[in-house]
């Protein structure tokens, strides 16, 4: 026991070891190279030229990594951000990766894009239902908006230019599809609003926001649009040409 004031220094004149009374290592320290420490005389961290490597799981507060980051095992890489919390109710976030930028050495972070779990009911052990919400941020904005929600029942929501309104809507349990709704009556719907009045003269007057627009772009004469009914072998029963 030094209680004295000053420096403690240890040298070697090859490797440093500290061991316990049976000769398990706690640390080894290598003149000029590596340094490795131990848990009851296995590795668990050591140094190298380009860093550390660790054995086994690293449990800390945070971590801010400058460099890339390569997770490789034999099995396939994991992963995981897990919310430590009991009482983990509706619409908690579980989880959150973004993607930012910084031009002030750090002073001011913001992010361009974003991946968000959301839970979408109070969540036990035999129940975790969730979502995905997918974020980026307009030209000229640091606010990232939604952009795609997927639901815990496989609903897909995309939304329009301001993040609020679902304008592209998939329904997984009917298997239907909503442009401009969010509640697809059939296998396709579409709903909008067009105050524009038709004129026959007026091509700006068919081009609804409700319209479905079924165009060959071809300038060959004898040539057609057309929307065919079928059977199911595809023989066409009627066809509907412009």
């Amino acid at each position: 026991k030094d209680v004295g004031a000053g420096d403690l220094n240890i040298s070697a004149g090859n490797d440093l070891r500290l061991q316990d009374s049976n000769g398990l290592s706690y640390f080894k320290g290598g003149e000029n190279g590596a340094s490795k420490i131990y848990y009851a005389g296995n590795e668990k961290l050591a140094t190298t030229a380009t860093g550390t490597t660790t054995v086994g799981t690293a449990t800390m507060d945070g971590l801010t990594v400058d460099g890339n980051i390569l997770a490789s095992t034999s099995t396939g890489s994991t992963f995981g951000l897990v919310r430590d919390d009991t009482t983990t109710g509706s619409n908690s976030r579980l989880g959150l990766i973004t993607f930012s930028s910084t031009e002030d050495n750090g002073s001011t972070v913001n992010t361009g894009s974003s991946i968000t779990s959301l839970s979408e009911q109070n969540h036990s052990t035999i129940a975790s239902g969730s979502r995905l919400a997918f974020n980026t941020t307009p030209i000229s904005s640091t606010t990232a908006l939604q952009r795609l929600n997927i639901a815990n029942n496989g609903d897909i929501s995309f939304y329009e230019d301001t993040g609020t309104t679902a304008k592209l809507f998939w329904d997984a349990s009917a298997e239907s599809l909503g442009i401009g709704t969010s509640s697809p009556s059939s296998i396709l719907s579409t709903s909008g609003t067009d105050v524009t009045v038709y004129s026959p003269s007026s091509v700006g007057g068919q081009d609804s926001s409700a319209t479905l627009k079924i165009q060959n772009l071809t300038t060959t004469a004898n040539t057609f649009a057309s929307i065919d009914f079928s059977t199911n072998s595809n023989r066409v029963v009627n066809r509907i040409v412009s």
